[in-house]
């Protein structure tokens, strides 16, 4: 299926199945919350940005890996194409389904299947994500999202963040930082409030908000499930056992 609109009241997003799920765009009123997806100049080389990548089955580098593994940089969902469950108009809602396969198996050896609701509110955007083990073993997974929030020119220098230590002024761009999960009210001179609230695994023990920006007119606040290459570290990832299933979750709600 080809890219899915969905509206509630102001609010606006698209969704492209085609290109690993992403909601490509996501705007209230005259404001565009999100980096369109697509292809951008960074560093006079084009590159994918913009939108939410989910990703799937790690979030960040997997580091060293076991045999049977090849997982590259965030996962392989954000690069697949997705089936299209059910899609709603009023409420404003669309399911999605990722399931393994032989190609999925040969760098990452684990039978799952993924779901994702996307869920839009006059104000708001939802993410459902359940992840259910088909395996025999536990599943290992240490999934995250990715939203590539737009900041204005005027208020790239006047914005206000709830994360303790972060201060934009000094932040270097391309550079990752890792901080315990918690929710972010983002306040952009000359465009408004923004919040990324974490839901369901996202808020466990092991939980990380990754900041992270290499242009300056967005910036990324990302629930991760665990840190980097924690996939293949006991006690840091998430273990789904035989036949179980586990939920993540985000909000993206617009003062």
């Amino acid at each position: 299926m080809s890219v899915i609109d969905l509206e509630s009241g102001l609010a606006r997003a698209a969704v492209d199945p085609r290109k690993g799920l992403a909601v490509t765009r996501f705007s209230v009123g005259s404001r565009e919350i999100l980096l369109p997806d697509g292809i951008h100049q960074v560093g006079g080389k084009p590159k994918r940005r913009g939108g939410i990548p989910i990703l799937f089955p790690q979030a960040g580098s997997a580091g060293a890996q076991p045999a049977g593994f090849s997982l590259v940089q965030h996962g392989f969902a954000r690069d697949r194409a997705w089936e299209t469950v059910r899609v709603s108009r009023n409420p404003a809602t669309a399911e999605f389904h990722l399931a393994s396969t032989s190609e999925t198996r040969s760098i990452f050896p684990m039978d799952f299947d993924l779901t994702v609701l996307i869920e839009l509110e006059p104000s708001a955007i939802v993410y459902r994500m359940r992840i259910r083990n088909l395996s025999k073993n536990p599943l290992w997974t240490a999934p995250g999202l990715h939203p590539y929030f737009m900041i204005p020119a005027s208020g790239r220098n006047r914005m206000e963040t709830t994360v303790a230590g972060f201060d934009l002024s000094t932040y270097r761009l391309d550079e990752s930082l890792i901080l315990p999960i918690q929710r972010v009210d983002l306040e952009i001179a000359d465009a408004g409030r923004v919040s990324m609230i974490p839901m369901g695994g996202f808020l466990r023990p092991q939980g990380k908000l990754v900041i992270w920006s290499d242009r300056e007119d967005y910036i990324c606040f990302e629930p991760w499930a665990a840190g980097v290459g924690s996939i293949f570290r006991p006690g840091e990832r998430v273990e789904v056992s035989a036949g179980e299933e586990y939920d993540f979750g985000m909000r993206l709600e617009v003062g």
